[in-house]
């Protein structure tokens, strides 16, 4: 590359200035650029890493939590004389039964209520755990309110689960209660209404990625495989409009449909969107009648992941412009001072022209410009000796 064709019409000065500047910037600019890439890239690939790790652990949890479910589930099922009291409902066994339900729901707080289904389909008992800590236990419950869970039963096979979220109301509750009902039949063999209900707070969901990062950034969020959501990290509040029956309570309207089919596909993965970051992950309730399925999602906005990365970018960014300038101040110097002995020799050599005389150009450059200085003075001094012997 010639600078003297790329620039014609400028200045040595500036032609310098140019030549330094680009020799000193281009090759740093280039590895600091490629270094920002491959740098950039690794803090978005480790965000995206600790993302996904995030989310397996809430799985985790959240198996966890529903082997929990299934263990009590199990206890309930096992217990001497539970399976005869619903085929044949006493009063006297119904209430030597409450206390064992209070003091279940006050240890374990996960739930709202623990219901008893006759082999008729009527309710016998049920135990809530109220909103102010109180346990009360109901003797005589609506028979009605029975029939649902009864149905339920009815359709599971012995020794499955049936899972379903719904919302309950009743009690010292204002609002609907929004919960996932446990339906474990009772009967050992053949089709009955009879079983035991355990009534999961949704709200409890919460305390899963207590401790994470996922509770501070994004969106969390549970739904069935349906896509109806029973979980909302930013709307947990409000569950009474998570699991009503309108649009803005499935992961359709919290997601790009292209994206929610996947993320309620079965299979785990991660969609790289535009906007977004949505990392996803599938989970069973072991021993559901219907292979009841969960999915976990984790949605985070690229401008909230990608934060380090941009940082970073913005530091190399101003990093580099602060060099670039330093880098031109320098070359200026640099050209200045090479272009100075030049600038002098061509102002006296335009004086000899006119026939002035000036003193000895001092030039201490230890280089060509020196000799250069030197061979001028002796050519000055050699045509003044001249033009006095012309003269004389």
């Amino acid at each position: 590359m010639n600078i003297n064709k790329l620039f014609r019409s400028l200045p040595i000065r500036a032609k310098l200035t140019i030549a330094f500047g680009a020799w000193a910037t281009v090759p740093v600019a280039i590895l600091g650029v490629a270094g920002m890439v491959v740098t950039t890239r690794q803090i978005e690939s480790k965000a995206l890493e600790v993302m996904e790790n995030e989310l397996l652990v809430a799985r985790e949890r959240s198996e966890a939590l529903l082997s929990r479910v299934r263990a009590d589930l199990s206890y309930f099922a096992a217990a001497n004389g539970l399976a005869d009291l619903t085929s044949q409902p006493r009063r006297s066994g119904l209430e030597r039964l409450a206390p064992a339900l209070q003091t279940f729901l006050r240890h374990k707080p996960d739930y709202y209520r623990v219901l008893l289904v006759a082999a008729d389909g009527r309710l016998l008992i049920v135990a809530r755990a109220e909103r102010t800590g109180r346990i009360t236990v109901d003797l005589e419950p609506d028979p009605v309110e029975g029939l649902y869970y009864g149905y339920v039963a009815d359709r599971v096979p012995p020794g499955q689960v049936g899972v379903q979220p719904l919302e309950v109301r009743g009690g010292e509750e204002v609002a609907p209660v929004a919960v996932v009902a446990f339906v474990q039949p009772l009967a050992a063999e053949g089709h009955s209404s009879a079983a035991v209900v355990l009534e999961f707070r949704l709200a409890q969901l919460a305390d899963l990625f207590r401790g994470t990062a996922m509770a501070s950034r994004g969106v969390t969020a549970v739904a069935t495989s349906e896509g109806l959501l029973l979980y909302h990290s930013q709307r947990h509040r409000q569950h009474r409009s998570l699991l009503a029956a309108q649009p803005e309570a499935t992961i359709y309207a919290d997601l790009p449909r292209a994206t929610a089919e996947r993320v309620v596909s079965g299979m785990p993965g991660v969609d790289r969107g535009p906007r977004s970051i949505v990392a996803y992950v599938p989970f069973r309730f072991a021993g559901s009648s219907s292979g009841e399925s969960f999915v976990l999602y984790h949605a985070v906005p690229r401008d909230e992941l990608f934060a380090p990365a941009r940082r970073l970018a913005a530091i190399v960014f101003g990093g580099g412009a602060v060099f670039l300038a330093l880098a031109l101040w320098l070359a200026v110097i640099a050209a200045r001072q090479l272009t100075g002995p030049i600038r002098a020799l061509r102002e006296r050599t335009r004086r000899l022209a006119q026939g002035l005389r000036d003193a000895p150009l001092p030039v201490a450059t230890n280089d060509e410009l020196e000799d250069l200085s030197r061979d001028f003075a002796e050519m000055a001094r050699q045509l003044q000796l001249h033009r006095e012997n012309l003269e004389s």
